[in-house]
């Protein structure tokens, strides 16, 4: 299914529920029940089968004689039935965290409680405390499929940070809403289909389209099903928050609910275009992460209301959610309880409301032990993530600003080549410049104006400030180079996500579904040869061809190899390569699985700069074999013994 049409279908969908929802409820449950008994019935007939030729082959063993056809439908049938009888035994796996106790936390289980039997809710068996800004609840039957339901409560500390007591009190009624109303058996129900069909979709391809080679019996299936049963739930999910939602409006008054969902709102898009990337920016002048982490997320989260995170506020509130998500966004939150959006300067005015009066914040609900316990574990659990990824930049920016002082000695003396030129002026927008200063990137782009990467970085640069000027940029990038397209096409799907321009993000979206397809097509076709494929000589350097000696030198298995460049028609932009190699022939030839192993190792020690695809020789018809041999300067290495004979 198009993007599109599954676009129509989620639209046509929201419409039927709020016309009627109760008969939607019961159309989704027969549409997902048929998605469960359509396998079951399958794996029935498969099972008949299996056990009417172990029949067959028991007679026929009494008899002396066998059946080989026979033996492979025994096979296939009790493997399909097997298989979906095991896909059927799921169970959900428990929430992340640490486990908080009434001790505790014994004011946060008081409005826990209290919250629960005003909205005559079930009982939270546990709370887990999580190293995030999140909340959320989660429903699981005790024996995996049947059996009385445990109910968790999973609260994010980030947000007992950012929340006031009265705040993360319409948070709590939120989320205590969707087990008053069993929404959370609903989202177990669909988990556990969902996981149903991932592993019958992995049985397909174990033990069908690897070992018989066809097409699996239930993909087909699922490729119809799935996008129908997204487009489905996807309405009820959203349906359910909107529902939530009301329930935080009974418990707190309406100006509170109101400053809860900017707040968070305001606080998820700001943590991510704003704190993280200043964040891991130091990491250019500093070896490790800073030693206060969790602090400066704390302190982050307490001054959303800076004059400095507008163009976040704006993004925040002129987001829309996409067909596939399962969350509202906070404008359909905000129309749907009935409040008028308000302007970006009147956001920050009341985001800091309370500030005057010392309003008390939801981490106090934990007692002082317990808060400074967990703000030390989490503090260095941060550390702890963010250090590989931290001394990766960090090393980084050390070389590339030793590289910079070199060119920019040679591009004084105006001696640079483009590549060298597209070095200097990256390091210095990169690691340089404080205030990222795209001038270099500009004064590059005058003499080269369609270098992509260059093209790239201003437009991700423009687009963040949220300019439309970024598209351009983008555009022209995404047509010199097919690599920038994915990433390209998600930069631009988000600016017109946070823009609310519908049409245009559909668009872009179908853009990304034919680039997926068409890497497919790119992938199948450089990894397999056929008799009518054409080949030339590797354009490849001295240096690069010396390398890829280099590394079939450490193969003594190795007689014989020939690399040249494959012509494609998919991302024609980016070449092939073809390295076809021959192994030594011993008293009995390689067996397959074995040459298979030597070829994906030296698959993966050929630099990785390179797209270079790996052949067996004695596997490839003898006209590519002719082919390829006949390309002048193809033979990349031979041995000693090859060459005498």
């Amino acid at each position: 299914m198009r993007l599109d049409e599954f676009h129509r279908e989620a639209k046509c969908h929201a419409i039927l529920y709020q016309q009627n929802p109760e008969g939607y409820r019961w159309r989704l449950f027969w549409f997902a029940l048929f998605g469960v008994f359509c396998p079951i019935f399958l794996a029935a007939v498969f099972l008949g089968l299996a056990i009417l030729a172990s029949c067959f082959l028991y007679r026929m063993g009494m008899k002396g004689t066998f059946s080989e056809p026979l033996a492979i439908v025994a096979v296939i049938g009790f493997t399909v039935a097997g298989g979906v009888i095991w896909a059927q035994w799921i169970r959900l796996p428990k929430p992340e965290g640490h486990i908080v106790r009434n001790p505790e936390a014994p004011e946060l289980f008081q409005i826990i409680q209290e919250v629960r039997q005003q909205l005559d809710a079930p009982t939270i068996h546990t709370v887990y405390l999580s190293n995030d800004f999140n909340m959320s609840v989660s429903q699981h039957p005790r024996f995996g499929l049947f059996g009385p339901r445990r109910n968790y409560l999973i609260v994010g500390l980030w947000a007992l940070e950012a929340f006031s007591v009265e705040e993360i009190r319409s948070v709590i009624a939120h989320e205590l809403g969707h087990l008053s109303r069993k929404h959370g058996y609903f989202n177990c129900w669909m988990y556990r289909l969902w996981v149903f069909w991932e592993r019958l979709t992995k049985i397909d391809e174990q033990n069908f389209r690897n070992k018989f080679h066809h097409a699996g019996l239930f993909r087909w299936f699922f490729t119809w099903y799935e996008p129908h049963l997204l487009a489905r739930t996807m309405v009820l999910q959203k349906a359910h928050e909107l529902e939530a939602d009301r329930f935080g409006m009974e418990l707190s008054d309406r100006r509170t609910v109101l400053r809860q969902y900017l707040r968070f709102g305001v606080a998820a898009t700001a943590l991510e275009e704003v704190f993280w990337p200043g964040y891991f920016h130091e990491a250019h002048d500093e070896p490790l992460p800073p030693k206060d982490s969790f602090k400066r997320v704390v302190r982050f989260l307490g001054a959303l209301d800076d004059r400095n995170l507008l163009d976040a506020v704006k993004k925040a509130l002129s987001k829309i959610s996409l067909p596939y998500e399962t969350h509202p966004s906070l404008r359909e939150r905000l129309i749907s309880l009935g409040y008028e959006i308000p302007e970006p300067e009147e956001v920050l005015a009341i985001l800091s409301e309370g500030k005057e009066t010392e309003t008390r914040r939801a981490s106090t609900l934990l007692t002082e032990s317990c808060l400074a316990h967990y703000r030390d574990h989490y503090n260095r659990a941060l550390k702890a993530v963010h250090i590989a990824e931290w001394r990766m930049r960090h090393q980084e920016a050390k070389k590339a600003r030793g590289k910079y002082e070199l060119l920019d000695t040679k591009k004084i003396d105006d001696t640079l080549s483009e590549s060298d030129y597209w070095d200097w002026a990256h390091y210095r927008y990169r690691y340089i410049d404080k205030e990222q200063s795209c001038f270099a990137i500009y004064e590059f782009l005058q003499h080269f104006p369609n270098h992509a990467q260059a093209n790239y970085i201003l437009g991700e640069k423009e687009l963040r400030q949220n300019k439309a000027e970024g598209v351009a940029f983008i555009e022209k990038a995404l047509e010199n180079d097919s690599d920038a397209m994915m990433p390209g096409l998600l930069l631009l799907a988000k600016f017109y996500e946070q823009r609310g321009d519908e049409k245009s993000l559909v668009r872009i979206m179908e853009r990304k579904d034919q680039h997926l397809l068409s890497q497919k097509a790119a992938n199948t076709e450089r990894s397999k040869l056929r008799a009518g494929d054409e080949f030339s000589e590797a354009d490849l350097s001295k240096t690069d061809k010396e390398d890829i000696r280099k590394v079939l030198s450490y193969y003594p298995e190795l007689t014989e190899a020939y690399l040249v460049r494959k012509r494609v028609t998919h991302l024609a932009d980016k070449p092939c390569y073809v390295l076809a190699v021959r192994f030594k022939k011993r008293s009995l030839e390689l067996d397959m699985e074995r040459e298979q192993i030597q070829l994906n190792c030296l698959a993966n020690d050929l630099p990785p700069t390179i797209p270079i695809y790996v052949f067996a020789v004695n596997r490839l018809p003898s006209s590519v074999v002719n082919k390829i041999k006949n390309i002048d300067g193809a033979m990349i290495h031979i041995t000693q013994v090859e060459k005498a004979n």
